[in-house]
């Protein structure tokens, strides 16, 4: 008889991890925060392709409200793994100070840093008028903020009067994050931006993400893939973390 032929070998797809530092029952905010150094480390060393945090405010159970600073500490707990937001909301400030913020991060931890974007407040009206002040923003700013946004973060231009320092030539990568077509289309006008596709999960109040691959950000979101997560709960029904597979479509 010929000899069988080798059994093919398993691939796992790429997985990443969407964090949102939950307080959980019976420990503290610092708790939380440690969890999530100990969680970007492991992810580090098992392989993971991404940490993301996501920006939250007034939620008594989310420490990761300090989006940027949170990720100045898991890139310095880790060595590969990239590591950004999922997402900053971007109404809630100043395109320039994401810009710096952003910027300084990605001069610390070169090639590491992931700027992923969303449209609505995260939190409450309330809260939202707290982070905001006077600063009059509606939905319906968020392409003009994201495209001043992609102008700080290019190189700066001989006369250009607003430069964020740092942030400018940096390039940091653009994610726009959302639950409708919004994102996608809006990442086909720009050939810089890429685009991640959020979809809720009701049972546990939670997100699952898939996005675009190298083949289509920025050109074409192809919504053909099956979008798959893994959910690690933390024994009391909350849960801790979201792993993502980025599948090819």
């Amino acid at each position: 008889m010929p000899p069988m032929p080798p059994m093919p070998t398993a691939t796992l797809p790429p997985l990443s991890i969407l964090d949102l530092a939950p307080v959980v029952e019976g420990a503290s905010t610092r708790d939380a925060l440690l969890n999530s150094l100990d969680l970007v480390r492991l992810a580090d060393e098992l392989g993971y392709q991404r940490y993301w945090v996501a920006e939250h405010h007034n939620m008594e159970g989310v420490a990761s409200s300090a989006t940027a600073v949170l990720i100045g500490q898991l890139a310095a707990a880790s060595r590969r793994i990239r590591v950004g937001s999922g997402g900053v909301m971007l109404p809630n400030h100043a395109p320039l100070v994401v810009a710096e913020a952003f910027g300084t991060l990605a001069e610390l931890y070169p090639g590491r840093i992931d700027l992923g974007l969303g449209r609505a407040p995260g939190t409450d009206g309330a809260t939202m008028r707290a982070l905001r002040r006077d600063r009059v923003e509606t939905e319906e700013d968020f392409p003009r903020d994201v495209m001043e946004l992609q102008r700080l973060l290019a190189p700066a231009t001989p006369d250009q009067k607003l430069v964020a320092t740092p942030g400018a030539g940096t390039n940091v990568p653009i994610w726009l994050l959302g639950s409708s077509l919004f994102s996608a289309q809006a990442s086909r006008e720009s050939s810089t931006i890429e685009s991640c596709y959020i979809r809720p999960s009701y049972a546990t109040r939670a997100a699952c993400c898939i996005c675009g691959t190298t083949a289509s950000v920025g050109k074409r979101i192809s919504w053909s893939g099956t979008p798959r997560a893994g959910m690690e709960s933390n024994g009391n029904g909350k849960t801790a973390a979201i792993l993502c597979s980025l599948l090819e479509p």
